[in-house]
């Protein structure tokens, strides 16, 4: 796993209006990549995080990057993890709870 921190501009689509933050999984197996979205929104939900932090899943043409995106009255960076393939949950969990609590 390869951790960066970026300050790159978010993309206009995104709507991160109310929100803590985004995390984007860019997964080139979308079977693997909605089942960790499925296991992060479990885990946003069981630690009340859900409604303040949004996931999406997108593709990509080869292996997988997860992205912790800050939302609107955030000023942390965008913190980019990079994979050879989808990742078991517990191999994000402990940067994605490091994350949310420099948020708060």
């Amino acid at each position: 796993m390869t951790t960066t921190m970026t300050h790159t501009q978010i993309l206009p689509d995104v709507d991160l209006t109310n929100l803590v933050g985004l995390i984007r999984i860019e997964a080139e197996n979308s079977a693997d990549g909605d089942r960790l979205s499925e296991e992060l929104s479990a885990w946003l939900a069981g630690n009340r995080w859900s409604g303040l932090v949004k996931t999406e899943v997108l593709p990509t043409s080869h292996g997988c990057e997860v992205t912790f995106l800050p939302g609107e009255h955030q000023s942390n960076p965008t913190v980019k993890l990079a994979f050879h393939a989808v990742p078991a949950f517990p191999e994000i969990r402990h940067r994605l709870a490091h994350w949310l609590y420099e948020l708060m």
